[in-house]
Parts: structure tokens; C-alpha cells; sequence
């Protein structure tokens, strides 16, 4: 009799031990999922702003060229950016009647930042340069679209930071070359044949792209989420 108290003393040890553990995994996993649904709601709100800043930019700079070569484009993700203005064929330097075009690009988008109260660090300015797969000829220093595509996206933000116009060391901004392989079966025809260099043109373009920053995000929650909230004080 005593042996079969003893076991049942050690089943009801082992099922408050085990009631014990679902409690804490109960918190752990309530916890987890409050700092999912915070993260959530801040990511909507810096994607929020990132359309708004682009749809921004584009309304400004569109007001000044529409109809034009230098138009703007944007799906809310990105501003569009034709290459072929900008840069002449293979090549990074950036064409001198394109320079005071991009400075207004820039000049818009911090012009967007302030008015939407954005610090600069809840979000990344991506500059993306594409290329289409033609080859690239005649230059040691760039071998391939890859180097092209990064180059000229560098080219960019050298024009930025040296004309004061967007301040790498105040706002993320990034250079980004991704050469032919964005869209790189758009390069082929049907037979696999690569297309003419005018058929080309869409995929030769500057991406603007604004991404909102997740691990700057997921710190700030974390820190609101363990930070005392005003007026708590510690039991002494």
C-alpha cells in the first residue's frame, strides 16, 4: 500500500512539475507572440511610410517633368529610373545633363523624410543599378554587369553625399548592383536568343527602392517591451 502512495505521490510531483512548465511555456509563448503582433504593427507603419515617401517624390518631381524623358515612375515599392539617361552605354560615369535631375531626386526624398517625421534610421535607401546581358567590353576595372550595375548605383550616391544632397552617415543608404538578373529570362526571346539592345532598354534602369530597417525595428520593440513604463518603481 505504501509503495503504491509513494507512486502516486511521485505521478502528482511529476504532473505539478509538468502543470508548472505549461505555465511558463504559457507566458514564454503569450510574450512571443505580443512581440510578433508589436513588430507587425511597426513594420506596417514604416512600410506605410515608405510608399508615402515615394508616392512624394515622384508627385514633386513629376510636376516638373511629366511627358518627359526624365518622368519618374513609381509602383510603391520603388522609383524607376531609366539607365539609359542617366549613364551612357557600359559605362558608370553619370552623364553631366542627368546630375542636376538626380540631385532633385535626392533633394525630394529628404524633403519627404522630415515631412514624415522619419529619423533616418527606421528605414534604408537602397540605390539598385541594372544592367541587361549584353556583355561588357573594354574595361579592366569593370569585367562584368555585376561590377557595372554596382558601380553605377555608387556613382549615385558619391553625386548625393559630395553635393550634400542625401548624407550617408545621417540616413541608411545603400549601393546595390544585381547586373542582369533581375528579370533575366525578360533578356531571351522565345528561341533563347538574346533580344535586340532597344528591346532591352526597360531592364537598363536605377532602382530607388525604401526599406524599412527590421532589425533597427525589432530592437526598438524590444527595448520599449523591457524598459520600466513611467512612474513603475521596483518593491524595496
Amino acid at each position: 500500500m505504501d509503495e503504491g502512495r509513494d507512486g502516486i505521490n511521485i505521478w502528482l510531483a511529476y504532473a505539478d512539475l509538468f502543470a508548472g512548465l505549461l505555465v511558463v511555456l504559457g507566458l514564454f509563448y503569450g510574450k512571443q507572440l505580443e512581440q510578433e503582433r508589436a513588430a507587425k504593427r511597426e513594420l506596417q507603419k514604416a512600410q506605410s511610410k515608405a510608399v508615402q515617401l515615394l508616392d512624394e517624390v515622384a508627385a514633386q518631381i513629376n510636376k516638373r517633368y511629366k511627358g518627359t524623358d526624365k518622368e519618374v515612375k513609381s509602383d510603391g515599392t520603388q522609383l524607376l529610373l531609366p539607365a539609359d539617361l542617366t549613364f551612357q552605354s557600359g559605362k558608370h560615369a553619370i552623364k553631366n545633363d542627368s546630375k542636376s535631375w538626380l540631385l532633385e531626386i535626392a533633394q525630394e526624398l529628404q524633403k519627404a523624410l522630415d515631412q514624415i517625421g522619419a529619423d533616418g534610421r527606421g528605414i534604408t535607401i537602397e540605390i539598385r543599378g541594372r544592367t541587361d546581358a549584353y556583355p561588357v567590353k573594354g574595361m579592366a576595372s569593370i569585367p562584368t554587369n555585376w561590377e557595372l550595375s554596382s558601380r553605377r548605383a555608387s556613382e549615385i550616391i558619391r553625386l548625393f553625399q559630395d553635393k550634400m544632397a542625401l548624407n550617408p552617415s545621417r540616413i541608411h543608404i545603400v549601393a546595390v548592383g544585381a547586373a542582369e538578373f533581375e528579370e533575366y529570362d525578360k533578356n531571351f526571346d522565345a528561341n533563347g536568343q538574346l533580344r535586340s539592345a532597344e528591346e532591352l532598354e526597360p531592364l537598363r534602369r536605377i532602382q530607388i527602392r525604401i526599406i524599412p530597417n527590421y532589425e533597427d525595428l525589432l530592437k526598438s520593440i524590444t527595448n520599449q517591451q523591457t524598459t520600466p513604463r513611467d512612474g513603475a518603481k521596483e518593491n524595496k
